[in-house]
């Protein structure tokens, strides 16, 4: 199975958590972006999205928000929403001039507070570029996930195994069972070794 065909596969199984949890988020999510669309928004960014990227933005193209949302009505996994493309190019341009980013790291979930998931795009479209959590502030900035499709995977199963939970309308989660399922999950990442 291509890594582009899991990565939809592994999203939409989240489409149906987010919905069976009763999550308003649900309803929220807006329609994909055409690649077409995608490819003729970002001509000038110095590299080429990787497909994995261009999948998630066909997935859905962010999330549709209300002038008196709270942020936690907005999170596609706890503590981050899901970016546009436009307002993933427009943190892009925003965050790179910050130091600390590096020139070649493409947003794609916030968490209100200026940190980031971002992908560390290379020359080439090709995939298994990692994904970094840029939070902002802080000296360094880890690998946490071999690639997008590695991390959805992560996410998913998270979902799957109550990782994930409503309490009080919001989406939380078990820190110390999410750090043990993404080391199951990243085994080559060293954010998730146990620490000596």
């Amino acid at each position: 199975m291509s890594n582009q065909k899991n990565l939809l596969d592994l999203l939409g199984k989240i489409d149906n958590h987010l919905s069976l949890m009763g999550l308003e988020i649900s309803s929220r999510l807006l329609d994909g972006i055409s690649s077409d669309d995608l490819a003729a928004q970002t001509t000038q960014l110095p590299f080429p999205l990787p497909e994995e990227v261009v999948g998630l933005f066909g997935w859905h193209d962010g999330t549709r928000c209300a002038p008196d949302d709270t942020l936690e009505q907005l999170w596609l996994i706890p503590g981050y929403q899901l970016l546009s493309l436009q307002e993933a190019l427009q943190a892009y341009a925003e965050m790179n001039a910050a130091p600390q980013w590096e020139d070649a790291w493409f947003p794609f979930l916030a968490d209100g507070a200026g940190g980031y998931y971002v992908v560390a795009c290379g020359d080439s479209a090709e995939g298994n570029e990692p994904v970094i959590n840029y939070l902002s502030g802080e000296p360094e900035h880890p690998v946490e996930y071999a690639s997008l499709t590695d991390m959805v995977r992560t996410i998913e199963a998270a979902f799957d195994r109550g990782i994930f939970f409503v309490e009080e309308g919001c989406l939380e989660m078990d820190d110390e069972a999410y750090e043990e399922l993404a080391g199951e999950f990243n085994p080559n990442v060293d954010t998730w070794l146990p620490e000596d």
